[in-house]
């Protein structure tokens, strides 16, 4: 989930994630789990094919659990160079010691743990 792969979710309304969307209701088809894990997008349930910007953010909450984020990541999903689209927002993260960029891996500081929800936030509005 960290890498941005597929996912599968099981039970009443789980949400299952591809690369161009999030699923619901289909945890309980035939296929394996590994079958499911190389599809681009799984058929079935009600599919919602979501445009780069909804990706990227579902890609950063579920990598903001785990503290930290990869740059090459967010270039393939927004196909942009990260560091340029959201110069800002970097800039802001760094100056203020939320952040720390160390090869492709933006990582948490302890202080921009603790505010992690406001911190994915920023990269929400820049398109």
């Amino acid at each position: 989930m960290i890498e941005n792969g597929s996912y599968k979710g099981f039970g009443i309304a789980a949400q299952s994630k591809s690369r161009e969307g999030v699923s619901y209701n289909i945890g309980k088809n035939g296929e394996t789990l590994e079958a499911c894990l190389r599809q681009e997008h799984f058929e079935g349930g009600d599919t919602y094919l979501l445009p780069s910007s909804e990706i990227l953010g579902k890609y950063l909450a579920i990598s903001g659990y785990h503290g930290q984020f990869d740059l090459a990541i967010m270039g393939k999903i927004i196909r942009k160079d990260p560091l340029e689209n959201f110069a800002h927002v970097f800039d802001f993260l760094l100056k203020t010691n939320l952040v720390e960029i160390s090869d492709q891996q933006v990582s948490f500081t302890p202080k921009g743990f603790k505010h992690y929800g406001a911190v994915l936030s920023l990269f929400y509005a820049n398109k």
